[in-house]
């Protein structure tokens, strides 16, 4: 059985952009996108044995350590997942969500929690096309194929103002009401925002390098005038970029991954290893147009963390 495959980080726009637009040979590229999920990130990987194993976007799951009883909901539907047996191993990945995963968006409040695919890694190549992943994902009530909400060319080369004025009036309009969400289970409510990534037919090799995530301000990690914009938006000093990273988005996402949603003092580390991490990772651009190295910023990070989280736990 393969082991833990971990379900990449996805970049905003600006990166990606800033990566593409600098190739030797900037494409034009055609951007399929999805509605991301206000829930918590699942996968299933099957093995070309048919050995099925639950995993959240961290580790292995099980019905003794779980997350949100998803490894408890796997137990029920094993036998579908093993016959979906392929030459390589793969793993569905998707968002677990609905009533009591996360407190907010349309889809918290729909009638019970459901398996939301949206991608199909096999091998090293991840696939996105909402027809493909049907073809291999086995039916059930509780599963569900995250469509295409719509098609959109990008010229890296050229202007990219076509995509940034249509993929920030769906994300405001997605900020009021999630049109998937309402469209399939009545429930209108706001959503959290899109995931783009290129149509594909046999799949994407090097998806976290073009593939781009696009939130409604409620849902933003990182403050910032509009959802998708070609420039990062640097920070002027170590106050500014603290106010950018950590974000109240950002820090409920942290207590959720890193300490099951529960601000306990004793997970103070937990957390503060999460933001961290995260925070690294995602201001890597920033710091080097800034002139900076983490070390700089890192303790000013771990300070407002802290306050921010203590206000949580009231302590």
């Amino acid at each position: 059985m393969a082991s833990f495959t971990k379900f990449p980080s996805i970049d905003s726009f600006a990166h990606v952009y800033r990566r593409q637009a600098k190739s030797f040979d900037p494409a034009r590229v055609v951007y399929g996108a999805k509605i991301k999920l206000h829930g918590t990130n699942a996968g299933i990987r099957v093995s070309t044995s048919g050995e099925v194993v639950a995993q959240s976007r961290n580790r292995d799951l099980s019905v003794d350590s779980d997350n949100f009883d998803f490894a408890a909901w796997l137990e029920g539907v094993k036998p579908l997942f093993a016959a979906c047996t392929q030459i390589e191993d793969a793993v569905f990945f998707g968002e677990w969500a609905g009533p009591g995963v996360q407190p907010t968006d349309a889809v918290s409040k729909t009638d019970r929690r459901r398996f939301y695919v949206f991608a199909i890694q096999i091998g090293e190549m991840m696939h996105y096309d909402p027809e493909f992943i049907r073809l291999l994902t086995p039916a059930h009530p509780d599963i569900e194929i995250l469509p295409l909400e719509f098609e959109i060319s990008v010229d890296f080369g050229g202007g990219t103002g076509e995509i940034i004025d249509r993929v920030n009036d769906a994300v405001d309009a997605i900020s009021t009401e999630d049109p998937y969400i309402a469209r399939m289970f009545g429930v209108s409510d706001a959503g959290e925002g899109l995931v783009l990534a290129p149509i594909a037919p046999t799949g994407i090799l090097n998806w976290p390098e073009v593939t781009f995530k696009a939130k409604s301000e409620a849902h933003r990690v990182k403050k910032a005038g509009k959802a998708v914009s070609e420039k990062l938006g640097i920070p002027t000093g170590a106050r500014e970029f603290v106010e950018a990273f950590v974000t109240d988005a950002r820090c409920q996402q942290g207590l959720t991954e890193a300490c099951g949603g529960v601000a306990d003092p004793q997970r103070i580390p937990d957390f503060l290893k999460w933001m961290g991490g995260d925070v690294k990772k995602e201001s890597e651009a920033e710091l080097i147009e800034m002139g900076l190295e983490w070390k700089a910023v890192a303790k000013f990070v771990n300070g407002a963390s802290v306050r921010w989280f203590k206000c949580q736990a009231h302590v």
